[in-house]
């Protein structure tokens, strides 16, 4: 179906390339394709993916091929065997009411939302709709829960030359840092720091969790699972 016509895969293709300016209207690069997304959702888009707008505002979608399901069964397998990661995973639980406080700083902080609308109309000041990020409206149906804060974390790594941007720098020794330490002091944060400073003891217990690289992504991803539901 010459898949690699339009996306990249395993590296190579995306022939299409050439006839469109705006990169940000290129189909996907299906890196980590296994490990980032559902099997069930994945099953679901591949049959119909008419059914599915990750970017409403745009026209341009993936053409219907009419696979059945061995076909589809197929490909699903692939991508997950690629990844070594398991079709299915049970649920995740429900974070504390802390985790889902601090994910909505966070989320509000890094200015996700610039990129990320959640409504089908993409009207950003400054932004054309094809640089514009997949609506996280349906991240928790279609991304592994496992796999989100290891892609917030370090997007590059994931899929070179993404626009996701790199919020949490990496030390000579590996380790990730996050910046929301030094920010949450700023006065354009006041708000922010003063909604979820109840929730800890101290404000040296805040900012030790603002400044783990880990917690973070972690709590951002559970603001986008339940906060945005």
């Amino acid at each position: 179906y010459n898949c690699q016509g339009c996306h990249l895969v395993e590296g190579e293709g995306q022939a299409i390339r050439t006839s469109i300016e705006d990169v940000g209207l290129l189909p996907p690069n299906l890196a980590a394709e296994g490990a980032r997304v559902q099997s069930d959702w994945l099953f679901e888009y591949l049959h119909d993916p008419g059914t599915e707008q990750m970017r409403p505002w745009l026209s341009v979608r993936m053409p219907t091929f009419g696979f059945d399901d061995r076909q589809v069964n197929t490909l699903v397998r692939y991508f997950a065997a690629g990844e070594e990661t398991e079709p299915f995973l049970s649920s995740p639980e429900r974070p504390g009411d802390r985790e889902l406080a601090v994910g909505r700083v966070a989320f509000n902080m890094f200015q996700c939302a610039k990129c990320h609308p959640s409504g089908p109309q993409a009207a950003v000041e400054g932004v054309s709709a094809g640089e514009l990020a997949p609506s996280l409206l349906m991240a928790r149906e279609r991304l592994r829960h496992g796999w989100v804060p290891h892609w917030i974390e370090d997007p590059q790594s994931w899929i070179p030359g993404t626009k996701m941007p790199t919020n949490f720098p990496k030390a000579e020794d590996g380790t990730y840092s996050s910046p929301l330490t030094m920010a949450i002091d700023a006065p354009m944060f006041e708000d922010q720091k003063a909604s979820v400073a109840p929730y800890f003891e101290s404000d040296e217990e805040l900012k030790s969790h603002l400044g783990d690289a880990d917690y973070v992504t972690r709590v951002l991803r559970d603001h986008i699972w339940w906060n945005l539901e």
